[in-house]
């Protein structure tokens, strides 16, 4: 869970790139794809009149057993095993303090050698 937040983020900031370049036709396909996919859903899920009295049955009990498991998962927080908290949240900051010597380095690069500047004369640019 704890790359979880990190990992979305780069996932929305993906797909907001891939929603920038897209064609406005392929955008509104999309979105009217989507918008039909809702509505079979919600038809589904309301239980449209041909829907035997068996499935509307298990429909409801699926949907209440869902309802009860997101419950139960905003109640109690999933909980880690200490050994394997201990050796995740360790892997964890030795990410952090490698992205940080990166973003470092990045921000400050080190001087260009004195061999590349001399065989490179455009070495200076880099």
């Amino acid at each position: 869970k704890l790359g979880e937040a990190e990992t979305a983020a780069k996932a929305q900031s993906k797909h907001d790139l891939a929603e920038s370049q897209m064609p406005d036709a392929v955008r509104y396909f999309t979105a009217m794809a989507e918008e039909e996919k809702a509505a079979k859903l919600a038809e589904f899920e309301e239980g449209g009149g041909e829907m035997s009295v068996a499935t509307a049955y298990f429909n409801r009990l699926a949907a209440e057993e869902k309802a009860e498991r997101l419950r139960m998962a905003e109640e109690e927080p999933e909980r880690m095993p200490m050994a394997i908290q201990k050796f995740t949240l360790a892997a964890e900051e030795k990410r952090q303090k490698k992205k940080a010597a990166l973003e470092e380095l990045k921000a400050n690069p080190p001087p260009v050698p004195v061999g590349v500047t001399h065989f490179t004369p455009d070495a200076d640019q880099l």
